[in-house]
């Protein structure tokens, strides 16, 4: 009979010890043909994902106007960056927009 799932898992890490780990050990953002390509995703996926990341922007930029284009896209490369070489891709695009979203309020109440 196997062990249950919860007896297998290996002991937790500090959340900021592998958060440190993550950001040493994973590769940067590949500025491909859309500028969004993450080195670990498949062209497929990476195609979805940047749609979905330009339609982030879009919004963005719509939501906060008194924020250039240019600093709302850097503030979304930044949040993207965050995800990279996460496996689960589904719902990156959702996370990015949350995190982006969050910041650029910060900066407008500045």
């Amino acid at each position: 009979m196997a062990e249950p799932h919860s007896a297998r898992r290996t002991p937790a890490t500090p959340v900021s010890a592998s958060r440190a780990l993550h950001r040493q050990l994973r590769p940067a953002l590949e500025i491909g043909r859309e500028g969004w390509q993450d080195a670990a995703m498949d062209t497929g996926k990476a195609e979805h994902e940047a749609r979905a990341l330009e339609e982030v922007v879009e919004r963005l930029v719509a939501r906060f106007p008194d924020v250039a284009e240019n600093r709302v896209r850097e503030i979304v490369r930044a949040a993207h960056q965050e995800f990279a070489n996460r496996p689960i891709r589904d719902y990156v695009p959702v996370f990015v927009e949350r995190t982006a979203k969050d910041e650029l309020s910060r900066l407008t109440t500045d």
